[in-house]
C-alpha cells in the first residue's frame, strides 16, 4: 500500500503546475476511488486505490489546481470600494428641538396679538351734553312741529337724567318735573326752567297749527338749557373738590 500511494505521490508532483486540466482528472480519479495503471498487453488496467493514497491525492490535487488557477489569474478577488466617510447629522437631527421651540413660542404669540386685536372693545362713554347737542343739531328740518317739539323733548330729558344721575324709569312729564323739584343736584332754579320749557312743548305740541315755535326756536331753547345744565354741574364739581381742601388746608 505504501509504495502505491508513495507512487501516487510521485504521480500528483511529476504534473506540470500550469496543467489544471491534468490535475483536475487525477483529483477527480481519485475520487472515484480507482486509478488506471498500464496492464499487460499494452492495455490500461483499473485498479482501486486504497483509501490513505485516494485522500492525499485528492487533497494534493485540489492545492496544486488552486494554485495554478491563482498563477493564472483565474481566481480575481473583487474589486472593494474605499469606505465612505460617516455620514453627517441631518438639519432635523441638529436643530429639530430649536425648531419646535421656535415653531410653538411664534404661534403663542401669534395667538396672544390675535386675541388682542379681536377682543371686544370697551364702548366709548361719550359725554352727555356732547351727545344731546349732536342730537339735536341732526334734527331733521322738513319734519312738523309737533314731531319737532317731541324729539327736543325726549333729547333734553335723556341729557338730565344722564347728566344729574336721576332714576332711568320712563316717568310722565309732571312725574318727571317732581323728579326734578326734588334733586338737589338740579337746584331749584334749574329745575322750575326746565319745567317750564318741558310744560310749554307739552301744550304747544295738541296746539293748532300755525302756533307752534319753529325748529330753530326749538332747538336754540334746548342748547339754552343744556348750558345752564352745565354751569350748574361746574359748580357742583368745584365745591366737591373745595371741600377737601377746607379740610386739609396747605402747610
Amino acid at each position: 500500500m505504501n509504495k502505491h500511494c508513495q507512487s501516487e505521490r510521485e504521480k500528483s508532483a511529476d504534473l506540470e503546475i500550469g496543467d489544471t486540466a491534468g490535475l483536475e482528472t487525477c483529483a477527480t480519479g481519485a475520487m472515484s476511488g480507482y486509478t488506471d495503471r498500464p496492464g499487460r498487453g499494452g492495455g490500461l488496467d483499473r485498479r482501486r486505490m486504497p483509501g490513505g493514497g485516494r485522500v492525499a491525492v485528492i487533497i494534493t490535487g485540489l492545492l496544486l489546481s488552486a494554485r495554478a488557477r491563482a498563477q493564472d489569474g483565474a481566481v480575481e478577488l473583487p474589486q472593494l470600494h474605499p469606505f465612505h466617510a460617516e455620514f453627517p447629522p441631518t438639519f432635523w437631527e441638529r436643530h429639530g428641538v430649536l425648531v419646535v421651540i421656535t415653531g410653538l413660542g411664534l404661534a403663542g404669540l401669534a395667538g396672544l396679538a390675535l386675541w388682542w386685536w379681536l377682543r371686544p372693545q370697551p364702548p366709548v362713554e361719550v359725554p352727555p351734553e356732547v351727545q344731546a347737542r349732536e342730537a339735536l343739531a341732526a334734527l331733521p328740518a322738513g319734519a312738523g312741529a309737533g314731531e319737532t317739539l317731541s324729539r327736543a323733548t325726549q333729547i333734553l330729558r335723556g341729557y338730565v337724567r344722564r347728566a344729574f344721575d336721576l332714576p332711568p324709569a320712563e316717568l310722565t312729564t309732571t312725574e318727571f318735573c317732581r323728579e326734578l323739584s326734588g334733586s338737589a343736584q338740579v337746584g331749584l332754579e334749574l329745575a322750575g326752567a326746565l319745567t317750564d320749557y318741558l310744560r310749554e312743548n307739552d301744550r304747544r305740541k295738541f296746539s293748532p297749527a300755525g302756533t307752534a315755535p319753529s325748529r330753530a326756536e326749538t332747538v336754540t331753547a334746548a342748547l339754552a338749557l343744556i348750558e345752564r345744565c352745565e354751569a350748574r354741574r361746574t359748580a357742583l364739581r368745584a365745591a366737591a373738590t373745595a371741600v377737601p381742601a377746607a379740610h386739609h388746608p396747605a402747610a
